[in-house]
């Protein structure tokens, strides 16, 4: 803001009037300079995850019992594990500091660690809005690609203490079972016959019912699979009786 002065005439006399000029502020001569005004907005919602411990990023896909069954059926189907396996190997690809995720039913959960070497970085500096955008946006793109359908996933990130990394994967191998009991028990039973059965009770009335031993189904459609360095594993042992399956992953230091 300045102050200038001006003659106006008044008929007999002129007279000084003084009149202000406001000038917008510019920054570097490239306009207003709001911009720092707005990123104080924006940080109002930044959260940056803690540096030098493990993260997990899980992505679940949105609505997919509803949009799998048009296409897939009520049943177990590989080419739909196919397509979460690639969404699977194009993130662990892409997201920086993952050695292995585990994939089970529609969801995918990711370790990443920062800390292998003092020099390590954390994807995109661990800044959740990224963590959570990007890796959702991933995997709806690489899966709708394969579908032939617009798709949808969310995305959830965290950290965690390395001694209960192995306990989330297990949670999650837990799950995985437990779904896989009952997919298994819709294929041959109705919704009323299943009302209120137990995981047990389900696998009793399939082995008395139908000669169906659960236990015989391939690991992938009990337990899952992992993506391993860029290698899918479709053989993954039960991470309770094999915890170094996944804590080879979480205790990486090299200096």
């Amino acid at each position: 803001m300045e102050k200038k002065f001006k003659k106006q005439n008044t008929g007999n006399a002129s007279v000084g009037v003084e009149t202000l000029v406001i000038k917008p502020t510019r920054k570097n001569g490239d306009g207003l300079d709001i911009g720092n005004r707005m990123k104080e907005y924006e940080r109002v919602s930044e959260i940056i995850l803690p540096r030098r411990i493990p993260v997990i990023i899980r992505v679940d896909g949105r609505a997919f019992h509803t949009i799998t069954r048009k296409r897939f059926g009520k049943n177990w189907s590989l080419e739909f594990v196919e397509q979460m396996v690639a969404v699977a190997k194009t993130l662990v690809a892409e997201i920086q500091g993952c050695s292995i995720c585990y994939c089970q039913s529609d969801e995918i959960s990711f370790l990443l660690t920062d800390y292998r070497t003092i020099h390590s970085g954390g994807w995109f500096g661990y800044d959740m809005r990224k963590l959570i955008s990007i890796s959702a946006s991933l995997a709806a793109s690489i899966f709708s690609q394969l579908y032939g359908k617009n798709v949808c996933f969310d995305s959830r990130a965290f950290s965690m203490p390395q001694d209960d990394v192995c306990n989330y994967f297990i949670w999650r191998q837990i799950d995985a079972t437990r779904n896989a009991i009952q997919m298994a028990g819709r294929e041959y039973f109705s919704h009323k016959q299943l009302f209120n059965k137990s995981c047990n009770d389900i696998q009793e009335m399939l082995f008395q019912e139908h000669q169906i031993n659960f236990n015989d189904y391939p690991v992938i459609r009990k337990r899952g699979f992992c993506v391993v360095g860029g290698s899918v594993d479709y053989d993954i042992p039960i991470f309770t009786k094999e915890r170094n399956y996944i804590e080879q992953h979480v205790y990486v230091r090299e200096d």
